[in-house]
């Protein structure tokens, strides 16, 4: 049952996620780290809650507990939350999760996550500092400061003068 699911799960959600009953990811997951801009071997071991926004904590372990309560499969509703990727954008997902004991009958979860809409991408303005180059070392008169523009400016100067 348990590779059925996640056969059906990893072929219709963008990755899954294998958690153990503390709610840690418990392998490599891949294709979660490429959703959050992480490095897979960073992800191994960490909590998945820590992944989540802090309002879908509380609904993300309801919905567990609903799962753990009810009789049969062990399957849970669909769950919309919001992870947060590596640069802190918000990542609007649904998540398919389903309970399972192991063979040695550990609690085991399944999560498949479908990232869903757009990103919620925060504008950063770029700084305007000044330009500093120099081929000649630290110590050379031949620095050159200034703005893009400016430089910019310049260069169209000595294409007028040619």
């Amino acid at each position: 049952m348990l590779k059925a699911v996640s056969g059906m799960l990893d072929n219709f959600c963008d990755c899954v996620v294998h958690l153990d009953s503390d709610l840690r990811i418990s392998s490599p997951a891949p294709r979660l780290a490429s959703l959050l801009g992480r490095s897979v071997c960073g992800l191994t071991g960490t909590s998945f809650k820590d992944r989540l926004v802090s309002e879908d904590i509380p609904r993300f372990e309801h919905a567990l507990a609903v799962v753990s309560m009810a009789p049969g499969t062990g399957l849970g509703e669909a769950l919309s939350v919001t992870l947060r990727d590596a640069m802190g954008i918000l990542v609007p997902c649904q998540l398919f999760h389903a309970k399972f004991a192991d063979p040695i009958g550990r609690m085991r979860i399944l999560v498949g996550i479908n990232e869903v809409g757009e990103r919620e991408r925060q504008e950063v303005p770029l700084p305007i500092a000044p330009l500093r180059l120099n081929e000649h070392g630290p110590n050379s008169s031949a620095d050159i400061e200034g703005s893009t523009s400016d430089i910019l400016s310049a260069d169209e100067r000595s294409e007028q003068d040619s």
